[in-house]
């Protein structure tokens, strides 16, 4: 069983299980559509066996000569492993390369078509944190004052300008609570009363929004000089000397002016539905509450029905001439390693 999951309290697993369906890629054009036989039914009616429909009937870019280039470029790849690339050609059938390519590379590393000038273009990937939220507290900030809240906030303010993260307040997941609270108001003509309502009013208009609108705003201090007021502050306790020591390692990732968010990935097979973007999955919260909860089992049920992306630390175009094997970027490798660590620090010190 697949799940998803938050880098949260103890990285727990969400309760609410879901198998998530391989799907295909986003932005990219469906590269192999087959319909698949219709068996005959009960009552003997609708017999009829359709031909395999292939994108190279209708696509010009999915010609032979695209084929082949492609199948030299799998078999070269396989090579590269040690593997032996035996496949019948079927200059029409492009997802068999993909297929058979697949079956013999390492299990974290996969292939996919991508197009490049008007060409169909082979590259294996590796999907990294598979099913995991990204979700980082700020609720700290809150529970701090002086000299450290204001590193606090502006570390924040850091991380979620340099690596372009979607605020929070303005995902669609706020917008869906927003109008379910101002519906209930003009409804009732009342204020909520329950508990969901008023915590989500309290990140509409009340203290969880200012902090998080807050953190929104544009950075005072670049890395640098956040280094520098980090390094000359004096932790007041053993939790505030851990919590600098995370962002130390995180000012560093950020110094290298990567975006996590440039190294993402779809799953493969065709869906008609988009996969949860990657910055849904990736993003700074308010706390391990009733918003965060209805969050989870949100992408829970959306990866259900559609997939979700996912960082790859490779990311490497593979042709006849490619020659060696494929490294990946340690940034990101470092980044995931990095926010896991950071989050358990905020959540319990």
């Amino acid at each position: 069983m697949r799940t998803t999951t938050i880098i949260a309290p103890k990285n727990r697993t969400h309760s609410k299980q879901r198998r998530v369906a391989q799907r295909h890629p986003v932005g990219d054009t469906q590269l192999q559509k087959e319909i698949t036989e219709v068996g005959k039914p009960v009552n003997g009616f609708l017999t009829t066996v359709f031909k395999p429909f292939y994108e190279a009937d209708v696509n010009p870019m999915f010609q032979p000569d695209s084929y082949h280039y492609l199948y030299d470029s799998a078999k070269n790849c396989a090579g590269l492993f040690g593997e032996n690339f035996v496949l019948d050609p079927e200059p029409r059938n492009f997802e068999a390369i993909c297929d058979k390519l697949n079956s013999l590379l390492p299990n974290d590393l996969e292939v996919r078509l991508f197009e490049k000038n008007n060409k169909i273009r082979l590259k294996i990937i590796d999907n990294l944190a598979d099913n995991l939220l990204y979700y980082i507290p700020c609720k700290i900030i809150d529970e701090t004052q002086g000299v450290f809240r204001n590193i606090l906030i502006e570390f924040f303010r850091l991380l979620q300008d340099k690596q372009r993260m979607t605020p929070l307040l303005e995902s669609q997941h706020f917008e869906m609570w927003k109008e379910e609270v101002e519906s209930y108001c003009e409804n009732t003509g009342e204020e909520p009363e329950d508990i969901w309502m008023e915590l989500v009013k309290r990140y509409i208009e009340g203290d969880i929004s200012q902090t998080l609108n807050l953190v929104d705003q544009k950075p005072e201090f670049d890395v640098y000089s956040l280094r520098a007021l980090i390094d000359h502050y004096k932790p007041a306790s053993a939790k505030e000397k851990k919590i600098l020591s995370g962002m130390r390692k995180g000012l560093k990732l950020l110094r290298t002016g990567k975006v996590l968010l440039h190294y993402t990935n779809a799953p493969r097979h065709h869906s008609d539905e988009y996969p949860v973007d990657a910055d849904e999955t990736f993003m700074i919260i308010y706390d391990d509450d009733l918003i965060l909860e209805n969050l989870i089992e949100y992408m829970n049920n959306y990866a259900y029905e559609s997939g979700y992306e996912f960082f790859s630390s490779v990311n490497r175009t593979v042709t006849p001439r490619t020659k060696g094997l494929f490294k990946p970027d340690k940034f990101v490798i470092e980044f995931l390693e990095w926010i896991n660590d950071f989050s358990y620090v905020l959540y319990n010190g």
